[in-house]
């Protein structure tokens, strides 16, 4: 009697290639996983960053982690020096302050929001790229008088 089933041949080759074949497979997805694992930057405002000392936004929690960290360079708080960089970043009430290298991006100034990527360590940001959004809404070209030969 047949069952419901098709019955496959047990040929030692086709097992061993199917065997061969899902194990790749799964060496790969591991591979895959481990390395998308590893380059994550969590994106948050200092606030989120900071939190108020609870356990879900306590600065300790991400000690060593890369993150992204949005906010409002303090005024008065920029010290600069022929290598690095200071500053405190800010937002809704809450503080980092933010260590960097390099040239510092020309629209840098107090009150700049400002997006740092780095690493937290003993409670500061390490920066390792600074960018700052264009205190102006609008883009406005160099030269108005070309635009009207181009409608």
């Amino acid at each position: 009697m047949r069952g419901c089933w098709p019955v496959e041949s047990t040929n030692p080759e086709r097992v061993l290639a199917k065997i061969v074949v899902t194990a790749i497979l799964a060496v790969g997805s591991v591979a895959i996983y481990a390395a998308t694992r590893q380059h994550h930057v969590h994106y948050m405002r200092v606030d989120e960053l900071v939190g108020s000392g609870d356990v879900v936004g306590d600065v300790g929690r991400w000690e060593g982690v890369e993150v992204r960290v949005r906010g409002y360079v303090k005024p008065g708080s920029i010290v600069r020096d022929s290598a690095r960089q200071t500053f405190v970043l800010q937002s809704q009430g809450k503080e980092i302050r933010v260590f960097g290298r390099g040239p510092l991006p020309d629209m840098f100034r107090d009150q700049s929001e400002a997006v740092v990527t780095g690493y937290v360590v003993s409670g500061v940001l390490d920066s390792s790229n600074l960018i700052v959004k264009c205190q102006s809404g609008k883009y406005e070209g160099p030269n108005k008088s070309l635009d009207s030969k181009f409608q």
